[in-house]
Formats: structure tokens, C-alpha cells, sequence
């Protein structure tokens, strides 16, 4: 069983758009990665003030 964003049970796979999942993961996989520098910045800019 699949669940789409809305939690809906989905049982048939040619319900699921795979290309709009595609999508939200590739823009999630940037923002994580994004969030990850930021806290890197973060963490060296607390370095440098200290």
C-alpha cells in the first residue's frame, strides 16, 4: 500500500503521480541541503563572534 501526501491509501500504483513526488523530493533534497549550510555558516559565524 502507498500513501500519497494527503494520506489517502493509494493501492494502485498508476494513481501516484510520480513525477509531482519526484519533484517534492528534489526540492526537499535542496532545502535540507540548504539548511545544512546555513548551520554551517551559523555554527563558523558563532566561532568568529566568540
Amino acid at each position: 500500500m502507498i500513501l500519497d501526501w494527503n494520506s489517502n491509501a493509494l493501492t494502485n500504483l498508476d494513481e501516484v503521480n510520480w513525477k509531482e513526488i519526484s519533484k517534492y523530493q528534489i526540492c526537499n533534497g535542496r532545502l535540507s541541503l540548504m539548511t545544512h549550510q546555513i548551520q554551517k555558516f551559523s555554527d563558523l559565524y558563532n566561532i568568529l563572534v566568540e
